[in-house]
């Protein structure tokens, strides 16, 4: 596998200013060669907000709740083009004097060594957590798109696991080990869990899978090596027992959770089935937290809705608890992908995106 060059910026709201919306943009880790960078900024993030709000409504919503005044062309309707303009937007504010510099320099570095590039955002703000920033297009395409460069936000917690003591991941030749759990309560909306599934195991076992890395024009030559090797294993509608004897006694390193999820004062709730009713049996966050780090979990994906959801709370303390992502983070599990939204017709590429390329 190549190496991946890392560059990772925090940001962190300057409290003693008069503008609330002022933050300090810093470098926290770059690769050799790439000049360290520290900048103020005053952003539009109240403007932000309403645009994402907008952007993540469901359709019909939006036109029962639009105004008559925006006009016949904008009522109930996104303006064309509304994501790729948030977009450009963000990506122009948080990449300004010696960060764009800096971030310029990171991408030639990358492409010179032929390695990938990962951009780490780490917010200490839960209003800019809430943005959608898997959206950022840069000079001439979305970075979330390739794998030249990927995104990732970062948390970071005085509880989390130290990758050196977590149990090591196969060897190369051994198969990477997946279970897949499909839920779907019977007193939950229906989702098209089975189309799903046929779609990802055709995909991930296609005898000649295309790499999108090494069909990037930014790094020709860099070869991922064999396809992934892939051992799933399909877990329908379990309860909370089902899904704790498959991880138990599994050996897997990666889960993926297609179904429902929701955010609580427990780091979110996952539904599984009752065996008994098959109605709805809640999962917390913190107690899969917990199942996910003491039986090896790697990576963990959700595909649904509101795993990574950040609520609108004036009071910043406990935001970082109160969905999937952030449970799972502050427990130690090394890596997780999910939705901030829900997922519907309005929201199929705002979701795609963040399932996508949401790392934590």
């Amino acid at each position: 596998m190549p190496v991946i060059q890392e560059f990772q910026v925090s940001i962190t709201p300057l409290r003693g200013s008069v503008n609330q919306d002022s933050y300090l943009l810093r470098t926290e880790t770059v690769a050799k060669g790439v000049p360290l960078a520290e900048t103020q900024v005053v952003w539009p993030v109240e403007r932000w907000l309403r645009e994402t709000a907008q952007l993540a409504q469901d359709p019909l919503q939006r036109l029962l709740t639009a105004s008559a005044s925006e006009g016949p062309e904008l009522t109930g309707l996104v303006r064309p083009g509304a994501a790729l303009r948030l977009g450009q937007d963000l990506y122009h504010h948080l990449f300004q004097d010696q960060l764009r510099d800096s971030w310029l320099a990171a991408q030639g570095v990358a492409q010179n060594r032929q390695q990938p590039l990962r951009l780490r955002l780490e917010f200490k703000d839960s209003r800019l957590q809430r943005l959608p920033w898997e959206l950022l297009y840069g000079d001439d395409r979305p970075l979330a798109k390739g794998m030249d460069v990927t995104l990732c936000r970062c948390f970071y917690t005085q509880n989390a696991v130290n990758l050196a003591v977590f149990p090591p991941l196969a060897e190369a030749t051994e198969p990477l080990k997946v279970l897949v759990v499909v839920s779907a309560p019977e007193d939950q909306e229906r989702l098209a869990l089975s189309r799903e599934i046929t779609y990802l195991q055709t995909e991930l076992r296609s005898s000649n899978p295309v790499s999108p890395i090494q069909n990037s024009p930014r790094l020709a030559g860099l070869s991922l090596g064999q396809p992934l090797n892939l051992d799933l294993t399909l877990l329908a509608q379990p309860g909370r027992t089902e899904l704790v004897q498959a991880l138990e006694q599994g050996d897997f390193q990666m889960l993926h959770y297609a179904g429902h999820s929701d955010v609580s004062e427990t780091g979110g709730d996952l539904f599984l089935v009752n065996p008994q009713t098959g109605l709805t049996e809640m999962l917390s966050g913190e107690d899969l937290a917990g199942l996910l780090v003491n039986n090896g979990i790697w990576l963990a994906v959700f595909n649904s809705c509101r795993g990574a959801y950040t609520p609108a709370i004036p009071d910043q303390g406990g935001w970082r608890e109160q969905n999937l992502v952030q449970a799972l983070v502050g427990r130690g599990v090394p890596a997780v992908i999910a939705m901030a939204e829900e997922m519907g017709l309005g929201e199929v590429e705002i979701a795609r995106s963040g399932t996508e390329v949401l790392e934590i």
